[in-house]
């Protein structure tokens, strides 16, 4: 049976199954006519139609389904970046599966969990990128999320997969009272915390940046400001230049990349609205310090890449990077500066932890979850 044969006994199985005028069955005919006007541009590893999944939840608001993972879909939150449809299919050449909870009073996903399945039947999240896991409705309830879950857990066992399962979910200062009910069920569901990162992260308001740094980080701003450093943007052609530079700064303190050339090259490419460069140079244009940022979402922009070479550390021009940062925040209404985590292979990174937190940043947990039946 070809492509659209697939699809069109799907969706005659669905309209007789559910009712085409049921939420279910809505769901798959709007599917349906997706791929019907649309073949897969990716790989066809990376879809699973939409199937209802049985019911445990208690709220019939609510329903589970394991969707396809290209298809564009409502949020009741901005989803992030690395958890959206598009991010999900660079991270990994395995299985992806994606959870959804829809609220069918307002037609809009709830919650949002994607996973991918290894050949050897292995659940992880992420693949190649900072964090995975799930995103949720603030407002969602907290039993509907415990039901949600569990079902999804019981899915994957019913399935002889979900043996094993590893999450590393995003910092919990982005979103505090959701990360409280994530974590919690996930506890609740025999899941343990496999590993803890410390991130920091800078709150913008409407202050400026000096106001909520410490005296040294003001003093070493200062300095900059004195020697006549400027904090630019700089454009995509740069990116070339700009990661020799960060390479070389991290080589020169003892730290690698996690990503090559090619691969940041890529993900510049194909996410150009969210991936930037910065620089802060001398009066003479030499690089004093250069970062790739990612807009994580419209509330979060992540520093992900920050360097600065050991020669500048009288000035510390990292400083005037995070305040052009923090800038560039207020004018685009983003509420979150993500300066990320502070770890080494062996341990916590004390002295950068202590260097963030005199930026003003504020430390929140990086959670990793493991689960084994």
């Amino acid at each position: 049976m070809g492509f659209s044969g697939v699809c069109t006994a799907v969706c005659l199985h669905s309209r007789v199954a559910f009712g085409a005028e049921s939420a279910a069955g809505k769901r798959f005919l709007q599917i349906y006519n997706y791929f019907r006007c649309r073949r897969p541009t990716v790989p066809e590893r990376t879809f699973t139609f939409s199937a209802r999944m049985p019911s445990l939840l208690r709220n019939s608001r609510y329903e589970c389904s394991e969707t396809v993972a290209g298809l564009p879909q409502p949020f009741a939150f901005d989803p992030y970046l690395f958890l959206s449809p598009d991010h999900l299919l660079t991270q990994s050449e395995d299985t992806l599966r994606v959870f959804q909870l829809l609220d069918q009073k307002t037609n809009i996903i709830a919650a949002h969990f994607p996973v991918f399945q290894a050949s050897d039947n292995r659940i992880y999240s992420p693949g190649r990128a900072p964090f995975g896991g799930l995103q949720i409705a603030p407002d969602l309830p907290p039993e509907v999320l415990f039901d949600f879950l569990k079902q999804v857990q019981n899915t994957l066992k019913a399935s002889g997969n979900g043996t094993e399962i590893r999450l590393k979910t995003a910092p919990v200062g982005y979103a505090p009272a959701e990360a409280a009910l994530i974590t919690n069920t996930f506890l609740n569901l025999g899941f343990q915390v496999s590993a803890s990162e410390v991130n920091h992260h800078i709150p913008v308001s409407e202050f400026p940046f000096a106001e909520q740094a410490f005296d040294a980080a003001r003093r070493r701003l200062e300095k900059c400001r004195q020697a006549g450093f400027e904090f630019q943007e700089e454009n995509a052609g740069f990116l070339p230049d700009a990661y020799a530079f960060i390479k070389s700064c991290r080589e020169e303190k003892g730290h690698d990349l996690s990503l090559s050339f090619e691969a940041l090259e890529a993900l510049f490419r194909q996410f150009s609205a969210a991936f930037s460069l910065f620089s802060v140079r001398t009066p003479e244009g030499e690089l004093a310090a250069c970062t790739v940022v990612v807009r994580i979402n419209k509330d979060v922009l992540y520093n992900f890449y920050p360097a600065s070479p050991l020669r500048f550390n009288h000035f510390s021009p990292a400083v005037m990077l995070v305040e052009g940062l923090y800038g560039v925040c207020q004018k685009g209404g983003f509420g979150i500066l993500d300066l990320g985590t502070s770890a080494l292979p062996e341990g916590p990174n004390f002295p950068l932890m202590n260097f963030k937190k005199h930026l003003g940043g504020q430390p929140s947990l990086k959670l990793s979850f493991i689960y084994r039946s």
